[in-house]
């Protein structure tokens, strides 16, 4: 029966009283978990190579996005990208006002299509400006979890 043979008008409602017990597991793909892997074992930000387009997107993929190629191949970044956006919040992802606003940024690297949003820290703020260079600052090998935590933040020498 096609949508349009439907009956579309209101219908009844059914609803329960109660709680029910809801779990799920969250992955971050085969392309993801390079990404993350890398950040883990080797506290490196890598990248997915595209032999055809000789393009390098990070976060790393399974796909190409220009030409739809399998990526098998990666790259590291370096450790050094460029500050192209950034702004300042005052409330966390739950909505929940933070004790001390945080810098947030978008960061490139040389190189490589896409980049990373994370934490931007900077000795003077009022200094930060959009071009600068961020170094990533990661976590101790032995704290590392896997995830993009692991680079605590990306440090301005401003």
């Amino acid at each position: 029966m096609s949508i349009l043979e439907r009956n579309l008008e209101n219908q009844k409602i059914k609803s329960v009283a109660g709680s029910m017990l809801v779990t799920n597991l969250y992955t971050a793909g085969i392309g993801g978990e390079f990404f993350l892997r890398a950040l883990k074992d080797k506290g490196e930000i890598v990248g997915s190579h595209c032999e055809t387009c000789k393009k390098t997107f990070l976060p790393a993929r399974l796909f190409c996005e220009r030409c739809l190629s399998r990526l098998t191949q990666t790259k590291a970044a370096p450790q050094e990208g460029t500050l192209k956006s950034f702004t300042k919040v005052y409330i966390d992802l739950d909505g929940k006002s933070l004790e001390k606003p945080e810098l947030i940024g978008f960061v490139t690297f040389k190189g490589f299509e896409g980049g990373l949003i994370h934490r931007i820290f900077s000795k003077d703020e009022k200094k930060l400006k959009v071009g600068v260079k961020v170094k990533a600052v990661f976590e101790a090998p032995q704290k590392r979890k896997g995830s993009i935590l692991d680079i605590t933040h990306f440090e301005s020498q401003l």
